[in-house]
């Protein structure tokens, strides 16, 4: 299972914390597996949600979260700093679910759990660190 573009940009942006343009965005999602002409649509659409902010000429194009995603923003970069108190002793949290059956409602059930750091083991079951 791969996360979908959407939270894939929005993570790019809030590391890079800083404006990106669409091909900076293109070569830093290639390697998860976000195609460019994925990264294009989902960045309109990001846009047209009002998520990113888009700013300056048209072909030098970059993009922003906007002030209502700013707080999801410092969520994001607060989990990557945030250093763990205690070392990890093993043991493990398994999740285990009825998939919706509409494949649009599985695919964002799916990404959601991708972002909150489980990982699939099976079509129902899901992992992550204690």
């Amino acid at each position: 299972m791969e996360a979908s573009g959407r939270p894939i940009l929005l993570g790019l942006l809030a590391v890079a914390a800083r404006p990106l343009s669409a091909p900076q965005l293109i070569r830093l999602a290639a390697p998860l597996g976000v195609s460019p002409s994925n990264v294009k649509s989902h960045l309109t659409r990001l846009v047209a949600s009002g998520a990113l902010r888009r700013t300056g000429p048209s072909r030098r194009a970059e993009y922003v979260p906007s002030a209502a995603q700013e707080s999801v923003m410092d969520g994001i970069r607060a989990r990557l700093l945030d250093k763990p108190a205690e070392q990890w002793d093993g043991p493990w949290f398994a999740l285990v679910f009825r998939p919706p059956s509409r494949r649009g409602a599985r695919n964002g059930v799916r990404a959601s759990l991708w972002f909150d750091g489980w990982r699939p083991v099976a079509d129902d079951v899901v992992v992550r660190p204690a």
